[in-house]
Order: C-alpha cells, then sequence, then structure tokens
C-alpha cells in the first residue's frame, strides 16, 4: 500500500496511513485535523516542510482542482521528514465522494519514484512548458507581423523612389522569411522534412535581406561587415527558395559577429560564382559564400555541435546546426576552417539559373 493522506472539504488533514506516517516520520494522531496545507504540509513551522513558497503554491492547486472534480497528473512533490531528510515523490490527487456523489475532500496517494524516472518526469514538465511558451510566443509574434505587412502593403501603393522601393523589397522578403520561422518545427527540420518554397528571386535582393538582418548586431559589438559582391552576381535572377536561403547566410554571418570582438578589421563577407551546363536549357550557377571573420573564432564545442549529430544544444548551436540543415536541404553546405588571426566559413550551394538569354556557354 503507497503512502496515502487526505483531506476534508475544508481542508483539515483527515487521511494518514501507516505507510505515510513511516515515510514522513509523523504520526496519525500528531496531523490529523490540522490544516493539509499549512501546517502538515508548508513552510517554516509546517511538520511536512516543502523547499519553497513556489512549490507549496503549486501543491495548493493541485489539491485545488482535485476539490474541484479535476484528478492531477503526476505532481513532483519533494518535502523534508520529520528527521530533515528530503524526500522525493510523485503526487497524485483525486476527489472523495460520498454515496451522493459530492464532494468531500481530497485523496491522495505518493509514489516514490527512482532518481531516474524523477529526472525523465521534470524534463518532460520543462519540455511541455517550453512548448507552451513557445506557442504563445508564436501566436503573439503573428499580430504585429501583420500589422508590419498592412503598412508595407500601403507603401507599395505611394509615389516611392528607387531607393525606397528596394528598402520596401527588403523588408518585404525578410516579412516572408520570418513567417516561415514561425511556421517550423525544429524537429521536422532537423529530420529533413521541409518543403522548400522554390520560385524566381534575385540574389541581390537576398544579399540586402541578409546583411540588414545583420547591421544591428554590427553596430552593437562595433564590428564592421565588409562585402566583397559582384555587381553581375546579385543581378543574377535564379530558382529556389529564397527564405531559406536568407535564413542560412544570415545565420552564419549573425553568428560570426557574435564571436568577433571588435576590431578594425570587421568581417568579411565575400561571394563568388561560376557557371555550368547541364543541357541546352538548363545552368546551373555555383555559389561560393566566404564568411571571414578575426579573434579566436568559435569554440571547439560549438563547432561540434555544427558538424556532429546530437540531441542537446546551445542556442548557438543549434542556430548554426539549423542553417546547415537548411542548406544541406538545397544541396548546399558549410566548412569551417581556421587560419592565423582569421576564422572563415566557406558555404557552398547552388541554383538553376532562372533567365539564361544572357549567359554564354563555357
Amino acid at each position: 500500500i503507497p503512502p496515502i493522506f487526505g483531506s476534508d472539504e475544508f481542508g483539515f488533514c483527515s487521511e494518514w496511513n501507516p505507510a505515510m506516517e513511516k515515510l514522513s516520520g509523523w504520526s496519525k494522531e500528531e496531523v490529523l485535523g490540522k490544516m493539509l496545507v499549512g501546517e502538515v504540509f508548508g513552510s517554516l513551522m509546517a511538520s511536512c516542510r516543502l523547499k519553497s513558497q513556489d512549490a507549496l503554491t503549486k501543491f495548493t492547486l493541485v489539491l485545488n482542482k482535485a476539490m474541484n472534480g479535476f484528478d492531477s497528473e503526476k505532481f513532483y512533490l519533494s518535502f523534508y521528514d520529520r528527521q530533515g531528510k528530503y524526500v522525493d515523490s510523485l503526487l497524485i490527487a483525486s476527489k472523495r465522494t460520498d454515496t451522493d456523489g459530492r464532494i468531500t475532500g481530497v485523496f491522495c496517494f505518493l509514489h516514490i519514484a527512482s532518481p531516474e524516472l524523477l529526472q525523465g518526469l521534470l524534463m518532460k514538465k520543462a519540455k511541455e512548458k517550453m512548448d507552451k511558451e513557445l506557442e504563445y510566443i508564436h501566436q503573439e509574434l503573428k499580430k504585429p507581423l501583420e500589422g508590419i505587412s498592412f503598412i508595407r502593403h500601403l507603401l507599395e501603393v505611394t509615389n516611392l523612389s528607387d531607393d525606397q522601393k528596394q528598402l520596401v523589397q527588403t523588408s518585404s522578403v525578410c516579412e516572408r522569411q520570418l513567417r516561415n520561422i514561425l511556421e517550423d518545427d525544429v524537429k521536422n527540420i532537423e529530420e529533413g522534412y521541409v518543403e522548400l518554397d522554390t520560385s524566381v528571386f534575385n540574389m541581390g535582393t537576398v544579399m540586402d535581406a541578409v546583411i540588414s538582418q545583420c547591421m544591428s548586431v554590427s553596430s552593437a559589438k562595433g564590428v564592421q561587415i565588409i562585402q566583397e559582391v559582384p555587381e553581375d552576381l546579385k543581378a543574377l535572377q535564379l530558382f529556389g527558395d529564397q527564405a531559406r536561403l536568407q535564413q542560412a547566410l544570415a545565420g552564419y554571418i549573425s553568428g560570426a559577429l557574435q564571436h568577433t570582438p571588435a576590431s578594425e578589421e570587421g568581417i568579411e563577407v565575400k561571394a563568388m560564382y561560376k557557371q555550368r551546363w547541364l543541357d541546352d536549357k538548363v545552368v546551373m550557377i555555383d555559389f561560393e559564400f566566404s564568411i571571414s571573420h578575426p579573434g579566436d573564432g568559435l569554440p571547439d564545442s560549438l563547432v561540434n555541435e555544427i558538424f556532429e549529430s546530437g540531441e542537446q544544444w546551445t542556442p548557438d548551436g543549434l542556430s548554426f546546426a539549423l542553417s546547415r540543415t537548411l542548406l544541406k536541404l538545397m544541396n548546399g553546405d558549410v566548412q569551417y576552417t581556421r587560419e592565423t588571426g582569421r576564422n572563415l566559413f566557406v558555404i557552398s550551394i547552388e541554383f538553376p539559373l532562372a533567365e539564361i538569354g544572357n549567359v554564354t556557354s563555357l
């Protein structure tokens, strides 16, 4: 028989079985008739002292839910017994009813779990909490995003200069990228279950969007971004997933900035390309983007997170690893090398050319 205790409808302890006596060190006679919350379980002078006020609040909520007719899931309950020994347990609370079905109190029993089971439960609860928080963030971010979209649509129909039109276009493609991220499931990306949204895009627009996403970090850290991107590369019209390419490139440039000390050198972003014919109708463009940054570079542990599959990531490691996964989904990849005083991301990726009228055969 597991440790069992209970309270009446007024919150006074009405049940305390022998197993509970043995577990807590307190006899039935010493706790019956006392307030279950506050005198039996509580803080400071309580018989079974809980670790914190927060733990007491959560315990109270579990009991109140049971009094309202809702059975609890396993609740992690820890307390100090009579000898001051810390007891870890799982609590299940249920309503107690009379023959007429009227709720007359709460019935609770404890399960003394192994450390492994308790750790698993805590991890599950933490994940559920994180999932709820992420869902909240996703939903709340959509509202201001719709406002940004509405303002952008208003700007698009006004009389704008060419420079202003380019800024609005950059805002539009960043907005599209953000919408993709909000709908993403990290697990699906890790496993390669991502549907690419392929369409015609301009590489110059991609570069503008990528650099714009990194300018705030650049200014805050005092690290300049130096671009070497040929104008003919910017003019290329390609076929692929523009938003995912932006996400991957911005992830690596932003990450390089985060791991670069303030210096006069800054980071260098270079882009090169070459063309190759697959047949008379299809021209592939092979791109190589290099992101060079000074300093000590990425820690070895972070580099391992990027290139070695695993289940645990730091925030930086997750961002880099997902960026690499997106590149590989688009038939690309990334390498990271260290040289004296400089560190280098080299990103290789290919896209079919959307317009081949002016291409010269190699």
